[in-house]
């Protein structure tokens, strides 16, 4: 039987339950599998269009915009993370007018 080990003390056998044998390990092995082929073969590609939302408004990679913030109106850039948008917003406040 698989993950039994038995030993003869000379009175008794001890029978110990080995919990990491082979057949525990076969799940995790196809999950690391399963994930590695959505990395490795799925193709990434980035839309050369990208943009950021503000307002319910699309802008464009590289523009800027004022957006609300913890600490009142800053000046955001919208720019590429990890092949997304995202908001960098800066400490410059934006103007008043």
């Amino acid at each position: 039987m698989h993950g039994l080990t038995t030993r003869s003390t000379g009175k008794r056998d001890i029978v110990a339950i080995n919990c990491y044998h082979c057949p525990m390990k076969t799940p995790l092995i196809i999950s690391a599998l399963l994930v590695a082929n959505i990395f490795l073969v799925t193709p990434v590609i980035a839309a050369p269009d990208c943009t950021c939302r503000n307002a319910g408004k699309d802008v464009p990679e590289g523009q800027s915009a004022c957006l609300q913030t913890a600490d009142g109106p800053k000046i955001a850039t919208c720019a590429r993370v990890l092949n997304n948008t995202s908001w960098k917003i800066t400490k410059q406040s934006c103007p008043v007018g």
